[in-house]
């Protein structure tokens, strides 16, 4: 099963509801209309400009919900989506579209079409008429994207992930026992999703186009975080669920308009952890907050459930992941189809030789088996291990 396959067919149940809407625009998607927008768009890719079953293809742009419906036309044509941050020095651009053997760049900003050559702005993509598509054969492990590392310890490295593994993360959180009420990240049928974090990065793609979707949840995309925009959205759409880090949630808490905010049900925090001084600030707000534990690598590797209070835990390690701790460190190492394939253009192996991705994360758990994350580790870890477990 690949991608594509799995999404539209999982996807025609939702019907005429809505599945995106541009906060900028109005303009809305149903989820009747993913499929044959990203069909037209791929077949409209591969007669106009040649793209293949495994060519990069690179994406430089703004949260819009046409993004999400180009990932799935690039998906379809078996081609592997390069995620770039708009927000990326000239330079980081650059290198990144050379590592990644770049075939063609789409963008929906037009200040980045002076930069680069083979640039098609969205606009120019057509979500009609449709041609015939190429008959593409996908199997789940194949290559269908590239993440960046964040470069704080040097230069961003390139994540390669498979249908496999994207697959894998969602399937995961479905089975898992302690996901009683079967949701992911948050998100449920009908549920109303802020779409702030930037489709660039792993999260933002794994919860609004593709974990969403699945969910039958609908995304308002926010272009960029801007407070107030950010505030009009969550009161005009009366949003239920927000994904955001910890800095994100303090401007909100903040906001004086907080106390007219009733439809928030939850918020999922991720990318560092949230400081007790807005934890307890968050406890006076009807809604809950939960901490999840992922990275571009693995994607999510835990996450606490609905009901749990403790909130400076970042739950249980997901069910169908084997982890390891280092006797040494207390580092987190784990394996499982989640895990990241392969870096780009380097031979040196993503994992150890028992197959275990070490996280560089130092981690503490409580009797009942909740984790806690204590901090980076810092210097040369060591292989000795006190055991292995699976969840």
């Amino acid at each position: 099963m690949n991608v594509c396959d799995f999404v539209f067919d999982k996807i025609k149940q939702y019907g005429d509801e809505i599945a995106l809407i541009d906060f900028s625009t109005n303009k809305t998607i149903k989820f009747s209309e993913i499929q044959p927008k990203a069909e037209a768009i791929a077949a409209d890719l591969s007669w106009w400009k040649g793209v293949n079953k495994g060519d990069v293809v690179s994406i430089i742009a703004t949260n819009e919900p046409k993004y999400v419906i180009i990932v799935y036309a690039l998906i379809r044509l078996g081609a592997i989506v390069n995620s770039i941050s708009h927000l990326s020095d000239q330079e980081t651009m650059v290198q990144q579209l050379k590592d990644s053997n770049t075939k063609l760049i789409l963008s929906n900003l037009f200040t980045h079409l002076q930069f680069f050559d083979n640039v098609v702005h969205f606009n120019d993509l057509i979500e009609s008429d449709i041609k015939k598509l190429p008959d593409v054969k996908i199997s789940n492990e194949d290559e269908l994207l590239i993440l960046w590392t964040s470069g704080t310890t040097g230069k961003p490295k390139g994540i390669v992930h498979t249908h496999k593994s994207m697959l894998a993360q969602y399937e995961m959180a479905m089975e898992d026992k302690h996901n009683k009420i079967k949701d992911y990240m948050g998100q449920r049928h009908k549920d109303i999703v802020a779409g702030t974090m930037p489709l660039s990065k792993g999260m933002g793609l794994y919860v609004y186009a593709f974990g969403a979707m699945l969910q039958g949840a609908c995304v308002v995309t926010l272009p960029k975080f801007d407070t107030e925009e950010f505030i009009k959205l969550i009161l005009k759409y009366k949003v239920t669920v927000v994904h955001a880090v910890p800095i994100m949630i303090d401007f909100l808490i903040k906001h004086p308009l907080i106390e007219t905010i009733t439809s928030l049900r939850e918020i999922i925090s991720g990318g560092s952890s949230v400081p007790k001084n807005l934890i307890s600030e968050i406890k006076k707000q009807e809604f809950k907050l939960r901490q999840c534990y992922g990275m571009e690598e693995t994607a999510c590797i835990s996450s606490p459930q609905y009901e749990e209070t403790r909130s400076y835990s970042v739950g249980k390690i997901c069910s169908g992941i084997e982890f390891k701790i280092i006797d040494e460190t207390d580092e987190l190492c784990i394996r499982g189809p989640n895990v990241m394939k392969r870096w780009l253009n380097d031979s040196k192996s993503c994992v150890d030789e028992d197959g275990f991705y070490h996280t560089g994360d130092v981690v503490t758990f409580e009797k009942d088996d909740t984790m806690i994350i204590v901090g980076r580790l810092e210097g040369k870890n060591t292989k000795t291990t006190k055991g292995t477990w699976k969840n």
